[in-house]
């Protein structure tokens, strides 16, 4: 529409497996492009378009303990695991690195690896891979230790600890985007800074309960608390959520 368009081109490779009694789920995505315009509020030159380029990374390794350890005969009673990510990106107009970033984001899966911080914090809603939508894992890096239990076929619970970092620091009390990002100011957490760069995003705790009734209906029970660190400043609070619902698929 008269140029005013962002132009992205995205390369995804995605992937799951079983290895014996290890699980595996792992994406890796680059992503280049143009901004849409830049309009007076945004930053940067109004009327023109930034390039960007940005990339992101993650792998969830998942172990089913042996029956014969656990003294009973549930197949996968109980696993450990653990999920990696990082997302690049920062809005530092004067490194040469990235600065015109995109939102980087995981495909229909992604409201497992945390469920508060990018939900909430940074706009995430929960849809599958679209160019249209984005998430709040730009210049985010993670690292997700998890337990999972699993004492019948139709019911799981996942209990995960986040350690969120940012991939490149910014001002304490700006948020992960930094005060202003060109693309879009309205994802700046705040423009004033209360402190040098940080990249202390914060931790988060999820309790995902899933019940599938059948192939097509599965009834869920999400908790997630988000506890911000100083990237966002001195006063940000804690962060609660709770979901209760039902999900067909067609």
């Amino acid at each position: 529409a008269g140029g005013l368009n962002k132009q992205n081109q995205y390369i995804d490779l995605n992937g799951s497996g079983r290895l014996g009694r290890m699980d595996y789920a792992f994406e890796l995505v680059h992503l280049n492009g143009t901004s849409p315009a830049i309009s007076g509020a945004a930053g940067g030159t109004p009327g023109t378009r930034e390039a960007h380029r940005a990339y992101l990374g993650y792998l969830d390794l998942r172990y089913a303990l042996p029956p014969e350890i656990l003294r009973f005969e549930k197949q996968d009673l109980l696993s450990f695991g653990a999920a990696f990510g990082y997302g690049s990106g920062d809005n530092n107009p004067n490194d040469g690195k990235n600065k015109n970033f995109d939102n980087l984001f995981i495909d229909e899966t992604s409201f497992r690896y945390n469920f508060l911080y990018s939900d909430d914090i940074h706009g995430y809603n929960g849809r599958g891979f679209d160019t249209r939508r984005g998430s709040g894992f730009s210049n985010t890096t993670f690292v997700q230790p998890y337990v999972v239990l699993k004492p019948i076929e139709k019911f799981e619970m996942r209990v995960s600890w986040s350690f969120l970092r940012a991939s490149v620091a910014q001002p304490a009390g700006t948020g992960v985007l930094g005060p202003k990002p060109v693309l879009n100011s309205a994802l700046a957490y705040s423009s004033t800074a209360v402190g040098g760069p940080t990249s202390d995003i914060g931790q988060e705790v999820d309790v995902l309960a899933d019940y599938f009734f059948s192939p097509a209906v599965r009834f869920f029970s999400h908790f997630g608390m988000f506890l911000p660190g100083r990237i966002y400043g001195p006063s940000a609070d804690n962060a609660l959520k709770y979901e209760l619902g039902v999900e067909y698929r067609l």
